[in-house]
């Protein structure tokens, strides 16, 4: 946990937040959106950090357009660091596989690509 107002190290994220999509575009944006804008302070004062980890399973929309906007400057301004993957085996099991294989913390969740944070 990080002390109010303390920088960010990108490497050092608490939780990975896992991301799964999956010809979703349009709700993934909005679904990336709501992540990169969380409150993480603790009723304590003191608050977590974490990462995105967005899994591109086999998409064949505009899927990979909209996480290239957020890994380029969708999350401008944010502390929050996202970071994409491709899996090309479809299934729902290699891809959250994938997460688990490239994600950097020790706490992991996974979020689905039609919820809002």
């Amino acid at each position: 946990m990080m002390a109010p107002g303390a920088p960010n190290d990108a490497n050092s994220a608490d939780v990975s937040v896992i991301v799964i999509t999956f010809n979703r575009a349009p709700m993934l944006a909005q679904t990336l959106a709501s992540l990169v804008e969380l409150d993480t302070t603790l009723p304590s004062g003191e608050s977590f950090s974490y990462e995105v980890v967005v899994v591109n399973n086999a998409s064949t929309d505009n899927t990979q357009e909209v996480i290239d906007e957020y890994t380029r400057d969708g999350a401008a301004g944010s502390a929050v660091r996202i970071r994409s993957f491709y899996e090309e085996e479809p299934g729902v099991a290699p891809a959250r596989n994938r997460g688990l294989h490239e994600s950097e913390s020790e706490w992991i969740a996974f979020h689905d690509d039609d919820q809002t944070a």
